[in-house]
C-alpha cells in the first residue's frame, strides 16, 4: 500500500515534467534542412577545377588577378560576383582548347585586347582634352580598337563556319534516312512488335 503511495503521489511531478517538454519541443523553431553532404571525391574535384581556373587567370591575366586582390580587400561582395563571372569565362576557354584549340588562342588574345582597351581607354580620360598626349592616347586606343573588331571578326567567321559543317552534317543524315525511309519503318515495326517499347 505504501508503496502504492509512493508512485502515486510521483505521478503529478512526472506528469508536469512530460508537459513541460513537450511544450519546450513544441515551441523551438522548426530548424532548416541540412545541406547534402558532398562526397570526398566532389569536392577535390571542385577544389582542381578552382585552382585550375585561379592559375589559369595568373598566367593570362595577372593584371586582372590583381586588380581582383584590390577588390577582395576593399569590396568583398564585388569581388566574388566578379570572380564568380570571371570563372564562367575561364571555364568556357578550357572546355574552347580542349575542342578548338586554334579558336582557343583567338579567343584568348580577345579577351587580353579587351583587357588592353580598358587600360588604354582609362589612361586617355585621364588626359587633358586636346593635348598632344590625349591625342597620342586616342591614337593608340583607335588602333587596339582595330584590332579587337579583326579578331571578334575572326571568331564570328570560325563560328559561322562551325555552324555550316554542322548544316552539312544534318543536311547529309537527313538525305541518308530519306533514302532508307521504308527500311526504317520495316525495323522499327519489327521492334516494336517484338519488344513493346514505345519510342522512336
Amino acid at each position: 500500500m505504501n508503496g502504492y503511495r509512493m508512485v502515486w503521489t510521483g505521478f503529478p511531478a512526472v506528469f508536469v515534467l512530460s508537459c513541460l517538454l513537450v511544450s519546450a519541443a513544441e515551441a523551438r523553431p522548426p530548424q532548416p534542412p541540412r545541406p547534402p553532404r558532398q562526397s570526398k571525391e566532389l569536392t577535390e574535384q571542385q577544389q582542381e577545377n578552382k585552382d585550375e581556373v585561379v592559375r589559369f587567370i595568373r598566367e593570362h591575366f595577372p593584371e586582372k588577378a590583381a586588380r581582383l586582390n584590390q577588390l577582395k580587400r576593399g569590396n568583398p561582395e564585388l569581388f566574388k560576383r566578379k570572380r564568380q563571372e570571371l570563372a564562367q569565362e575561364v571555364r568556357r576557354l578550357l572546355e574552347l582548347k580542349e575542342r578548338d584549340p586554334s579558336a582557343f588562342q583567338v579567343q584568348l588574345d580577345e579577351m587580353r585586347l579587351r583587357d588592353e582597351l580598358q587600360r588604354l581607354a582609362r589612361e586617355a580620360r585621364g588626359l587633358a582634352a586636346g593635348s598632344r598626349e590625349r591625342q597620342e592616347a586616342e591614337k593608340q586606343l583607335r588602333e587596339a580598337v582595330r584590332k579587337s573588331f579583326d579578331l571578334r571578326q575572326k571568331l564570328k567567321e570560325a563560328e559561322v563556319a562551325d555552324l555550316r559543317r554542322r548544316l552539312q552534317e544534318l543536311e547529309g543524315s537527313l538525305s541518308r534516312r530519306t533514302e532508307r525511309r521504308d527500311q526504317l519503318i520495316n525495323e522499327r515495326t519489327q521492334e516494336l512488335l517484338g519488344s513493346g517499347e514505345e519510342d522512336w
